[in-house]
């Protein structure tokens, strides 16, 4: 019997160590108004790649939000992303590809840009994963539960 769970370690184990660590980013996103400001958590991604913005209204007015790279000039180079309008207490979730950088986030209904609905999204480096350690939390929660003698016997 120790052969066989031996064998079943030979297969998962290469299989569970080159998973790449998750990459994606969940970023929350608060519409407010009284008064109008944009609220996002968090405002720095340690690595680029793919992020998913949960979008929520909590204002008592119409807003929407719009991804975009950071111009030059400090405005919006185009938008990489956006909603619809959303009315008062409705959310959504899109999302976008973010390269290293800086991106500006705002609301689009004339005025509340200039009124505070704006903030900065910061993106560091790019980073595909950490080899090596994808499937590592797992196989030491397997061995832990399961007891070392056993997997070693």
């Amino acid at each position: 019997m120790p052969t066989r769970r031996f064998n079943v370690l030979l297969v998962l184990v290469p299989l569970l160590i080159v998973l790449p660590s998750a990459n994606a980013a969940s970023v929350q996103v608060y519409l407010h108004d009284n008064p109008f400001h944009l609220q996002i958590t968090p405002a720095l991604l340690n690595a680029a790649g793919t992020a998913t913005f949960n979008v929520t209204n909590t204002g008592s007015v119409t807003h929407d939000f719009t991804l975009c790279r950071r111009a030059e000039d400090g405005g919006c180079a185009r938008p990489l992303a956006f909603t619809p309008l959303l009315k008062p207490g409705q959310s959504v979730a899109i999302q976008a590809d973010l390269t290293p950088g800086d991106y500006e986030v705002r609301c689009t209904v004339p005025g509340h840009a200039d009124g505070g609905m704006r903030a900065t999204l910061s993106v560091g480096a790019s980073s595909q994963g950490t080899p090596g350690l994808g499937g590592l939390p797992f196989v030491l929660a397997l061995v832990a539960l399961t007891g070392w003698r056993r997997w070693h016997a």
